[in-house]
């Protein structure tokens, strides 16, 4: 069965211009929810992708400052296992509180084009962060044409 059959529950958005700067964006709650500066050292020292807390899960990327390509999937029921293009699969869970998350860029700016990606109202949502590129981004430091790519399946 292929993956758009077994989606259920939701939507599946894609950008190729998510706006990075400083190698971080979030998907939170308009409340935010932990202190940002924990959870990067959070994410250092722990898979160097991604780290949850309440309302707010972090994503560090390799391009310091420019555009990522970022999809993301919403769905009722567990994705299939990472396909081998993806360098990176990390899942991650985040509680929210709120019922309400969305994709921000480090200070501040959201995507509204993306909604509400907590479909399912307040609870516990297990995200898969998918990617690929991470260190091509890093070499080229700051880029205005995407060459790291990620996927979120919420």
């Amino acid at each position: 069965m292929d993956s758009a059959s077994r989606q259920v529950l939701g939507m599946t958005w894609t950008t190729d211009t998510m706006w990075v700067e400083y190698a971080q964006y979030y998907l939170c709650s308009p409340d935010f929810g932990p202190d940002p500066y924990d959870m990067l050292r959070r994410v250092r020292e722990g898979n160097t992708v991604a780290a949850g807390g309440p309302e707010r899960l972090t994503v560090i990327c390799g391009t310091n400052t420019g555009n990522i390509r970022l999809t993301v999937e919403v769905r009722d029921d567990p994705p299939a296992r990472p396909e081998p293009s993806w360098e990176t699969a990390v899942d991650v869970s985040i509680c929210s509180v709120s019922g309400k998350l969305g994709l921000e860029s480090w200070g501040g700016a959201g995507r509204p084009d993306a909604g509400n990606l907590a479909q399912a109202g307040s609870g516990w949502y297990r995200i898969r962060i998918e990617t690929r590129g991470r260190d091509l981004g890093r070499e080229r430091n700051s880029v205005g044409t995407w060459v790291e790519e990620h996927r979120l399946t919420i």
